[in-house]
């Protein structure tokens, strides 16, 4: 099981795309809170393994919240040897600068917490060579299957695909996500093709590149493929997909500011875009995040495009209708994942969905 803990909504950055700033208000989770949400997830069933993510706002702003967090969880993974708590991290970097950020993360995987961290990216030029000696820390000290960087592709960035994998390729990060600002793709049908061109790009770069990335597609883990045969690793690969119901597999929840758990940790920070935010939370839970929607039987994706009810209604106005430019992006990148088994794995058999 998956959880979120959302310490604060402030962040230390202003980024154009982000569905956070229009409901900003630069407040953090109370301690009183932190404690009684900690009570409850460590409540549950202690045979399942746990994994706790951070959230923001930028989550590094109130580290001292997650030291508290931490020293809680070592007590418990002290009596839950066989399946501990791990943590992961979602940042946009810039703390990663400061000792004491550095500091506790490397305490974090002392303790055993098997820190992961996510780098949330906007694709300009000279943010990550900024951040790149601590990257590249992090790197060395976690491993590098625990630093993620979310690639955040925007109408401003999506031609620059190729450039920055370059970047974080020499930063050591092989774990790469390309995802899309969903509004700018509405706005701007093209920038699906134009994703679709870049990644080919990209492809044809890694054709003699040094070594191979883990994971370059948004909203499949496919970062296990190099460590297993093929006929495992095409297995692996589209059961992911046909499992993920939604893009939060739906084991996964968010305790918010406010004490409400919420099935989405978007949704939170959704009032401002969808009708009712506790109508949409209810059905997220009702539908145990499996949508099916008009046209899904005909789509070549099989249904295994991972696309949000919330989405939708944002886009459409419809949890049931999704917006066409969005589902033509999970179609294009359907498309890429098959290109890029026949290229880099050339017995790779199409539409092969497991036994």
């Amino acid at each position: 099981m998956r959880y979120t803990l959302t310490l604060t909504d402030k962040c230390n950055k202003n980024c154009a795309f982000c569905y956070e700033n229009a409901i900003r208000q630069n407040i953090s989770l109370s301690e009183s809170t932190l404690y009684k949400q900690l009570a409850r997830i460590m409540s549950t069933d202690t045979n399942t393994p746990k994994k706790m993510s951070f959230f923001g706002g930028e989550p590094f702003v109130e580290l001292d919240l997650m030291k508290k967090t931490a020293n809680v969880l070592k007590q418990y993974n002290k009596y839950n040897a066989d399946n501990p708590i791990t943590l992961s991290f979602i940042t946009n970097g810039i703390l990663l600068n400061s000792p004491d950020v550095m500091s506790f993360l490397q305490e974090c995987k002392n303790d055993g917490f098997n820190p992961y961290i996510i780098i949330s990216y906007d694709g300009v030029q000279n943010k990550i060579p900024n951040l790149g000696s601590n990257i590249s820390k992090l790197v060395s000290m976690l491993g590098e299957r625990s630093v993620r960087i979310n690639y955040t592709m925007s109408k401003v960035n999506v031609k620059d695909i190729v450039t920055n994998y370059k970047i974080a390729e020499s930063l050591g990060v092989k774990n790469i996500h390309y995802r899309p600002v969903h509004g700018d793709f509405v706005e701007d049908p093209s920038l699906v093709e134009l994703y679709r061109n870049n990644m080919i790009e990209l492809f044809e770069y890694l054709k003699t590149a040094q070594s191979m990335p883990y994971d370059i597609f948004p909203f499949i883990a496919s970062y296990k493929l190099w460590d297993i045969n093929k006929v495992e690793a095409y297995n692996y690969i589209y059961q992911q997909r046909a499992n993920v119901g939604c893009n939060m597999d739906f084991s996964h929840l968010t305790y918010s500011m406010d004490d409400e758990v919420y099935y989405c940790h978007r949704l939170q920070f959704y009032q401002e875009f969808i009708k009712d935010v506790k109508e949409a939370n209810q059905y997220m839970k009702d539908h145990n995040g499996t949508f099916s929607y008009d046209g899904c039987d005909t789509c070549p994706t099989l249904k295994q495009c991972g696309m949000c009810s919330i989405i939708n209604e944002i886009y459409t106005g419809d949890k049931n209708i999704p917006h066409p430019t969005l589902c033509q992006f999970q179609i294009v990148v359907h498309e890429l994942t098959e290109l890029f088994f026949k290229m880099f794995h050339p017995t790779f058999q199409e539409g092969y969905v497991g036994p």
